[in-house]
């Protein structure tokens, strides 16, 4: 169940992110754009996790 919340709310950042800023997804060409990308997307997931209750169920 968690993994189905945190695919909905990434695909509706990225669709944000999208909308506001389309010439953003050129950074996937850059890698080091990348590696800071997925250290920010890590530190979010991470804040994600710690916020759930461990009862919340798989």
């Amino acid at each position: 169940m968690r993994k189905i919340i945190f695919g909905i709310v990434l695909f509706i950042v990225g669709y944000i992110v999208y909308t506001v800023n389309p010439t953003f997804f050129n950074l996937f060409k850059n890698v080091k754009a990348l590696i800071k990308l997925s250290l920010i997307a890590a530190i979010i997931l991470l804040a994600f996790r710690k916020k759930m209750t461990p009862d919340d169920g798989e």
